[in-house]
């Protein structure tokens, strides 16, 4: 992944950006610009049919100015440098003054999960036959497994914060999740078991065997055992 600023670099004029938001913060207010590009998959199977895969992406961002007791928004998904002014002088006060402050190298802060762009490390095909192993291995555990569902869902975000001090931070968030739903009948009875997780990393921490058997087992004892659930007594 190459560095997060240059990300937004190669996305739109991040300095223009920058000393234009900084317009918003004159005259004392406080606040803070948000910038964020987002990448956003989703795969699903229902009862043993994969349904269209969706894929988005969405860059935009959020400018804040609040002052004593005011605060303002301005937000678009338009990253120009005349929307830019637009927000600036919807949530700039009242009050001009000079804003002369410099933009500020952002810092190092210690890496809590992998920045790698991951959403097409596996293809399409992979993604599929995995949610369809899914379906095998569930019903093959038990006969009393009648519908099965699991989905993919994926996101990929870059983000800066620019404080009307000048002081920038990055982020790069990653995010992958694994749902398994299992419906389970027995004497015309009908049970559902859930199970779900997920993290901030790439596919290979939970597309993979021992994930596959964890979730699914985790599903189908929960909705087994909910057959023969009893009544709480009145």
């Amino acid at each position: 992944m190459q560095n997060p600023a240059e990300f937004f670099r190669n996305l739109c004029d991040l300095e223009i950006l920058e000393k234009t938001a900084l317009g918003a913060f004159c005259g004392g207010n406080c606040g803070e610009l948000f910038l964020e590009y987002s990448e956003n998959e989703s795969l699903r199977l229902e009862d043993g049919r994969v349904q269209a895969p969706t894929f988005s992406t969405s860059n935009g961002y959020g400018l804040r100015s609040f002052k004593e007791d005011v605060a303002r928004y301005s937000y678009s998904s338009v990253l120009t440098p005349d929307s830019m002014k637009k927000a600036v002088s919807f949530v700039q006060s009242d009050v001009h003054g000079s804003g002369n402050c410099e933009i500020k190298n952002a810092s190092q802060p210690k890496s809590l999960y992998p920045s790698a762009y991951f959403i097409n490390d596996l293809s399409l095909e992979k993604k599929i036959n995995f949610l369809k192993e899914i379906d095998e291995y569930a019903r093959a555990k038990s006969s009393l497994v009648k519908q099965v569902n699991a989905a993919i869902v994926s996101s990929w975000k870059v983000v800066e914060i620019l404080t009307e001090k000048g002081e920038r931070a990055f982020d790069v968030r990653p995010l992958v999740r694994l749902t398994v739903s299992i419906v389970t009948e027995k004497d015309g009875k009908m049970e559902s078991g859930f199970y779900s997780g997920g993290g901030r990393y790439g596919y290979e921490k939970i597309l993979n065997e021992e994930t596959k058997k964890n979730f699914v087992d985790e599903a189908v004892q929960m909705a087994i055992v909910k057959l023969d659930a009893q009544k709480a007594p009145v």
